[in-house]
């Protein structure tokens, strides 16, 4: 009888410790999970990473692997500064949390026409009149992404007002709230409507709201900072050997700073990670966000069409996006609910789990291209993580976690190019060079310049935007990038050039500036105010385009009757 009393107080005091998940993390696991790091970083060849885990509302790492610089050999640390691309988006989503709070007379449903006023404007009425915050940080706008210009960079002296006018020229592909469609410049106008509430910058409301009472004190905006002597540097591949790319390219982010200009180090993580699997709350207790307003933004908002799930039996777990919400995804790895986000800028791959209620939070970031396999690559570091931090037995071993996604499905072979150098073109068409060359304009894009430059046909674009031109037909070309952007057509995995079109009279062109949607046609011998030392250096600026062709009428039709009148006054 004593026997049976204790077996059944030490079985229940067993299942009682099941049921609560009750373990505990050893250094034992942090030993051979850094192991399985830096087998990672070598089979794929990764630079450098910065890695943050929160257990149990506590950081218990916050750590670098491999090099920041490989030129000058200095290793990456818990300080080493990494761009995050659009882990921003989620810092945008909790300041407009933060002024929500404070301005009740708006919400999240207001209409971005009753805060902006009557000069603002999208393609069409519907949109203009209709669209909210939560429509621009769940991408339910209907607009595609139109990543080019970005990628390209506006010109430096581009305001976000600026910038925010010239989204009405961007023609939708679906009615609003019907089709996510992923768009960094609505998080910008996000971010602008903030500024209009508060009469104050974004980056000062960051600053203010979050950074500095979270004690981020080595996090700020790559697009107001001219050393990245701190900063672990992005790299691109050439043959599965990394090339530094050129730091300034992080000022592309500028004036979309709202959609991914935060840099941020693995220590700093650590705060934003715990502000978040607290609701609101700072590590120390202190409320910083209203709780109802900021767990808005963790709420479902649109389905979203990603690739990259994994089901059973395929795979030996599942894992599978349900919603992106403002900021932040929704999905559940291994039954569990998880929030996160992906973030992606020139050189730099960056990914961020939370389990709020497991209390555990993983972030990492890495140097290098999204080619050879570094997607996958963060994934697998994030999946090992969380598994030994919720307490399961890991499904990726050393092995697999260097092949994934093989054994289980076959992946694409990695397409690698020929050399760093660009080939020359040949120019095997008779029609003349000097037939394509001048402006190209659109009222959403800005300007393209095409010139001859030792008997080549270049085309300029946007702040760094730099191409060769490759003749296939009469109206057809290739181009290709070189100088600062030379990984964008001839690096690992992106070897594909850009395909552009001229009409028959070469009196416009038509660029993928996405390349998912639709083409845009740039029309020739726009109106424009043209100032050729805007196309030295390296890389062009988008010009300034006259949008407003009614104003423009309206003043020539005036002129037009002025003259009249003096004319039959004269006669």
């Amino acid at each position: 009888m004593k026997f049976d009393r204790i077996f059944i107080f030490c079985y229940s005091f067993l299942v009682l410790c099941l049921e609560i998940g009750d373990f505990s993390i050893t250094p034992e696991n942090i030993e051979e999970l850094k192991n399985f790091v830096n087998n990672l970083m070598s089979c794929k060849k990764i630079v450098g990473l910065g890695l943050t885990l929160v257990y149990d509302n506590k950081v218990i790492l916050a750590d670098g692997f491999g090099m920041a610089s490989i030129e000058k050999r200095i290793p990456v640390d818990k300080h080493s500064k990494f761009a995050i691309g659009s882990l921003t988006k989620a810092f945008t989503s909790t300041v407009i949390a933060k002024v929500l709070s404070e301005n009740p007379r708006y919400n999240w449903d207001t209409p971005i026409k009753d805060i902006l006023g009557n000069d603002f404007r999208l393609f069409d009425d519907i949109r203009t009149d209709n669209i909210n915050l939560r429509d621009l940080l769940g991408h339910k706008v209907g607009v595609p992404g139109y990543f080019e210009p970005l990628l390209v960079g506006f010109p430096e002296n581009t305001s976000r007002e600026e910038f925010i006018k010239n989204i009405q020229y961007q023609p939708p592909v679906a009615p609003i709230r019907t089709k996510f469609i992923y768009s960094n410049y609505f998080y910008a106008l996000a971010g602008y409507v903030a500024e209009k509430i508060t009469g104050r910058s974004w980056e000062h409301l960051v600053q203010e709201y979050l950074f500095n009472p979270l004690c981020m004190k080595n996090s700020g905006f790559v697009d107001h900072i001219s050393s990245f002597h701190e900063f672990a540097l992005g790299y691109s591949y050439i043959k599965k050997t990394p090339v530094k790319l050129k730091e300034e390219l992080l000022y592309t982010s500028s004036p979309s700073g709202p959609a991914g200009s935060i840099y941020s180090t693995p220590k700093d993580m650590g705060e934003w990670i715990l502000l978040h699997l607290n609701t609101g709350k700072d590590s120390s207790g202190h409320n910083l966000v209203d709780n109802a307003t900021l767990k808005e933004t963790y709420r479902g908002q649109m389905a979203t069409p990603l690739f990259g799930n994994l089901y059973k039996p395929r795979f030996p777990i599942s894992d599978a996006v349900i919603s992106y919400n403002m900021g932040w995804l929704s999905s559940v790895y291994r039954g569990y609910k998880r929030l996160w986000h992906s973030g992606g800028i020139v050189g730099y791959s960056s990914l961020l789990w939370l389990f709020p209620d497991k209390k555990v939070g993983i972030y990492a970031s890495m140097t290098g291209s999204k080619s050879n396999g570094n997607s996958d690559a963060i994934k697998t570091i994030l999946s090992r993580s969380a598994d030994m931090l919720l307490g399961l037995d890991p499904w990726l071993n050393d092995t697999t976690a260097c092949s994934f996604p093989e054994p289980w499905i076959k992946k694409s072979p990695v397409e690698y190019p020929l050399d760093e150098i660009i080939p020359e073109p040949l120019w095997n068409i008779s029609t003349q060079q000097d037939d394509y060359v001048g402006f190209y304009c659109n009222p959403a894009f800005g300007m393209m310049k095409i010139q001859k430059q030792n008997s080549q046909l270049i085309l300029r674009y946007g702040r760094f935007g730099k191409m060769k031109l490759y003749p296939i037909t009469e109206t057809s070309f290739d181009i290709r990038y070189i100088e600062a952007l030379w990984f964008v057509t001839n690096s690992d995995d992106n070897v594909t050039p850009v395909r552009i079109t001229f009409s028959s009279d070469f009196d416009s062109l038509v660029y993928p500036i996405d390349r998912t949607y639709r083409n845009t046609t740039f029309s020739r011998n726009c109106n424009v105010n043209v100032d050729s030392s805007n196309f030295q250096g390296n890389g062009g600026n988008i010009m300034h385009y006259i949008h407003d062709t009614g104003s423009y009428l309206k003043s020539y039709l005036l002129l037009l009757n002025l003259f009249l009148i003096l004319f039959i006054q004269w006669h």
